[in-house]
């Protein structure tokens, strides 16, 4: 992914699953930049990347919170179909930070915080927001913020 930019890479793949004939492929890779482009419609100007890795984040929260709901309904026909579009995104999104990395980067936040003397429920806040540049796309925000409320006490 050298000098290509998450969009330019979004387009490559869509015509690569265009012409592999790979619809659901090409359906979840159609809806993500349709996602990207009423962004930069609606905010007037190009998405940088981190800023699509957003946009990814924000898709794939909804795929799994959609699992989650299909699987108790009982419909693991549509549960799978979402597993399939969950796993095209993911794709899109940089390498998954390790446990120890999560927990590495939590300690750093609690200590940042902590030397600026904010205790208590503050601090959940004010670490998310160091945490949240650090791992983000790398690590699912609310495991994060479960590990973070567990280390609060």
């Amino acid at each position: 992914m050298s000098t290509d930019t998450l969009k330019t890479r979004l387009a490559d793949e869509i015509k690569t699953a265009m012409r592999a004939k790979d619809s659901a492929r090409l359906a979840t890779l159609r809806f993500l930049s349709a996602a990207v482009k009423q962004k930069e419609v609606d905010e007037r100007r190009e998405l940088s990347d981190a800023e699509v890795t957003a946009i990814i984040e924000k898709q794939v929260k909804q795929r799994r919170e959609s699992i989650a709901a299909f699987e108790q309904a009982g419909r693991t026909e549509t549960a799978d179909q979402e597993k399939a579009e969950l796993a095209v995104l993911q794709e899109f999104l940089p390498q998954a930070a390790s446990a120890e990395e999560v927990a590495a980067v939590i300690d750093r936040a609690l200590a940042e915080v902590a030397a600026q003397g904010v205790t208590g429920p503050a601090a959940m806040g004010k670490a998310m927001a160091v945490i949240k540049p650090a791992l983000a796309g790398r690590a699912d925000m609310a495991e994060v913020s479960k590990l973070l409320k567990a280390k609060l006490g």
